[in-house]
């Protein structure tokens, strides 16, 4: 790969809409992992990106590291207002 081909978490998460997750979110009867995890990867499926390297950006921006608990129960613990919240706030900082 050349490195104009390797997408960074920033490019990853400006690709990501908000308020399109936040919309979506907000319905959820259920917020349950299975419910993350589906949203996620169909998400990352949209924008075109593998869900290894969408996870980690996402990862980053909700846990401040790349090293940390399970994805999906970080977001899950954090609660849906939480969640949404840190990412919005990491994508306006790009």
């Amino acid at each position: 790969l050349q490195s104009n081909d390797v997408e960074t978490s920033s490019d990853i998460l400006q690709k990501i809409d908000i308020s399109r997750l936040t919309n979506i979110a907000q319905k959820l009867d259920n917020f349950s992992l299975e419910i993350i995890e589906t949203i996620m990867r169909k998400i990352l499926k949209e924008i075109n990106v593998k869900p290894k390297v969408g996870f980690q950006a996402v990862r980053v921006s909700i846990t401040g590291t790349k090293i940390s608990p399970p994805l999906f129960e970080s977001i899950f613990a954090l609660g849906r207002e939480a969640a949404i919240a840190r990412l919005a706030e990491s994508i306006e900082k790009l």
